[in-house]
């Protein structure tokens, strides 16, 4: 017997069995993908999951990041294109086929097959995160989705009791959820975050298993939309969001 439904299903994370490009470089990340701190944030990622168990200071951080990056054993790695999640019908009394009910996608700008560009496209999501947030979760755009190769792995986890997560996202971060919604609409504004003092972007090499779902952001417009902005560049020329928190029920049971 099957236990009752639960108010949000538990989802999978599905992703293909063959990346989407085999071997991308790094400057190609940065170029093409937006992932303007790849390599730093890479090394700071492997920093902290060799030592998991550790609290880091800022300034122990940045020491064990820049340790990491003394010898970086490869420049390229596969990369993904779209993360898959699934999940089976709560309502049905056998457990049945799973169904796709979600997808987050993070392609450049390409062409289709009579040469016509086809602008990019770098998803949003809610992610869980260890900030102390009171729901848990943060908004973050994914720029790109890839693995580690074999090279990595062996010079920075020799030791098979510690190992760090298959699949991984460069992440661009947006400010956390205030204590409360606005009050005209019950949506939580967020905005571009970035590091203290500087003009760029706040952002992490985070495990694929900690994002939870894709999201949907209104920008807000002011008095009237700019002509400029489209579905492709609106994230990067808008700086600040509205969470449609009312997407579905999924959604709304996240944010609050």
């Amino acid at each position: 017997m099957r236990h009752p439904p639960v108010l949000v299903p538990h989802r999978e994370i599905h992703m293909s069995k063959h990346p989407s490009v085999t071997s991308v470089v790094f400057q190609q990340l940065v170029n093409d993908y937006g992932a303007k701190d790849f390599e730093y944030c890479l090394g700071e990622y492997i920093a902290k999951a060799q030592a998991p168990e550790q609290a880091f200071t800022s300034a122990s951080l940045h020491a064990a990041t820049q340790h990491v990056l003394t010898f970086v054993p490869f420049y390229k790695v596969a990369v993904y294109h779209h993360i898959k999640f699934t999940e089976y019908d709560p309502y049905s009394i056998t457990k049945g086929p799973e169904f796709v009910v979600d997808t987050i996608q993070a392609e450049p700008n390409r062409k289709d097959k009579y040469g016509r560009p086809i602008p990019g496209r770098f998803d949003t999501a809610l992610i869980k995160v260890n900030g102390g947030e009171a729901n848990g979760v943060k908004v973050g755009q994914i720029r790109c989705i890839f693995t580690l190769p074999k090279a990595g792995l062996q010079e920075w986890f020799p030791e098979t009791s510690i190992q760090p997560a298959k699949y991984l996202a460069y992440v661009e971060w947006f400010t956390p959820f205030k204590q409360g919604p606005e009050l005209n609409h019950l949506m939580y504004k967020v905005t571009h975050a970035f590091h203290p003092g500087e003009h760029v972007r706040l952002a992490s090499v985070i495990p694929v298993e900690t994002i939870c779902r894709s999201v949907h952001l209104y920008p807000r417009f002011g008095l009237h939309a700019p002509l400029e902005w489209k579905s492709s560049n609106v994230l990067q020329l808008c700086d600040t969001f509205f969470v449609n928190d009312f997407l579905d029920r999924a959604t709304y049971a996240t944010v609050y």
